[in-house]
């Protein structure tokens, strides 16, 4: 090392270590920045980090630019293993930053008043970042009910490329483990080999691409071993994280075979157009619908512990409310105009457990809890009970892909509005 690196290594421990350019107020605000965003990282949204961050032991923040009214920072990972400053100034300008740190995810910027509350900033740069894992309903799959519904939505879609029966009931899971391991690998493979050229290092497959071109042909898998091009697998419509996450959860659990949670419409349409129910008969759809809801607290509970949430104040884990489900089937309601299923759901206080945790009704002409919304006194079977809340809606997402999932975030969502005040999930959108 010459005489002249001395200025430079000089600049780069001042800059990592000492932060001698930095006003001593903007670094206690970025520390405060950067602790809530790990605490929280670290102790209430593990699977998202997991999930965004993976292998990074904490996020840092290097310091670009400072000013009177803004404050541009850039946000990087640190790496176990790896000695890193927590915050750090980077050197350039707005428009000409030194990008030096190896892992960088994001550049901001911010606005004074916006940091001004280092607390509250940190959370909303969390916050942010767990609403997008939830909307895409992204976090990992815990729950035998939860991975086969997962499981089957892909079949449907993708059932070509799998070498499986689209109107398939029940599957193997060890079908299932070689057609997603050995049979789509395949013929991923062989689209390969017949498309692309062996110039390419490496491509990405969409599998709506291969599902159609296999649809149209008669594709015979190989080795992926027997190319030398390398791939990567995806779709837009389905994680593929996911699917691979729940077939793990099965085999993990010496589950042998699953059974779809909603079967496939057994009701010829009507002509002149349909609705979603229309396609299921009376018996298919109650039985579904009553087996979806009577596991679904049971499934949320292994959601909420495998991703190693922390929701104590959760209505859905705790041992004193009671929840109710009342569904109404379809084409049976008279204050509907186009016959939509509902589904109401009440959290009735339950300190004395005389009630079961989860009391699942399904059938026609149900007699509604009447009362104030919050804390009416509702009378079942002669004794009193407090209505905590309740809520009323059409229930047709349980005729679309994935129901079991799509009941667990919007209990999901209630959760986080309730511990981290995130409103601005909706549950029916999920």
């Amino acid at each position: 090392m010459g005489p002249t690196s001395f200025p430079t290594l000089r600049r780069e421990m001042e800059d990592q270590i000492t932060l001698k350019d930095i006003d001593p107020d903007d670094r206690e605000l970025f520390q405060k920045f950067t602790d809530t965003v790990n605490d929280l990282l670290d102790h209430h949204f593990i699977s998202v980090k997991e999930i965004l961050y993976p292998g990074v032991w904490k996020l840092g923040v290097g310091i670009i630019h400072a000013d009177a009214e803004r404050l541009f920072y850039q946000i990087y990972g640190i790496p176990y293993k790896e000695p890193a400053p927590l915050v750090c100034k980077l050197r350039g300008s707005l428009h000409q930053a030194d990008r030096k740190k190896r892992y960088p995810f994001a550049e901001h910027l911010s606005s004074r008043e916006f940091l001004s509350h280092p607390e509250s900033a940190g959370t909303d740069f969390v916050t942010s970042r767990v609403e997008r894992i939830v909307e895409d309903r992204a976090l990992p799959v815990f729950g035998e009910m939860s991975a086969t519904d997962v499981l089957f939505h892909f079949v449907d879609k993708y059932h070509r490329c799998l070498g499986l029966e689209r109107t398939s009931h029940t599957l193997r899971v060890s079908d299932l483990n070689y057609a997603l391991n050995v049979h789509l690998l395949g013929v991923c493979a062989a689209f390969i080999s017949e498309n692309i050229s062996p110039n390419e290092g490496f491509v990405h497959l969409d599998l709506d691409w291969v599902s159609q071109y296999v649809k149209d042909r008669d594709v015979s898998p190989i080795a992926p071993g027997e190319n030398p091009i390398r791939f990567s697998i995806g779709s837009k419509r389905v994680s593929v994280r996911l699917v691979y996450d729940s077939l793990r959860y099965l085999l993990g659990n010496n589950i042998q075979s699953i059974t779809r949670p909603f079967p496939l419409p057994d009701v010829p349409n009507s002509p002149g157009g349909h609705w979603i129910w229309e396609g299921f008969s009376r018996e298919a759809e109650t039985e579904s619908v009553k087996r979806i809801l009577t596991n679904s607290l049971n499934e949320y509970s292994q959601f909420v512990q495998g991703n190693r949430l922390n929701f104590p104040n959760s209505p859905y884990l705790d041992s004193q409310t009671a929840i109710l489900f009342q569904y109404e089937p379809a084409k049976s309601l008279a204050d509907s105009l186009r016959g939509e299923p509902v589904l109401r759901e009440y959290h009735l206080e339950n300190p004395l457990k005389r009630l079961p945790k989860l009391s699942v009704s399904v059938g026609e002409g149900q007699e509604r809890v009447t009362g104030e919304i919050v804390r009416s006194s509702i009378t079942i079977d002669g004794h009193q009970y407090q209505l905590i809340q309740w809520s009323d809606g059409f229930a047709t997402f349980l005729f679309q892909e994935t129901p079991v999932l799509r009941l667990i975030y919007r209990m999901l969502t209630q959760d986080l509005s309730r511990h981290y005040g995130i409103t601005t999930l909706r549950s029916y959108r999920l």
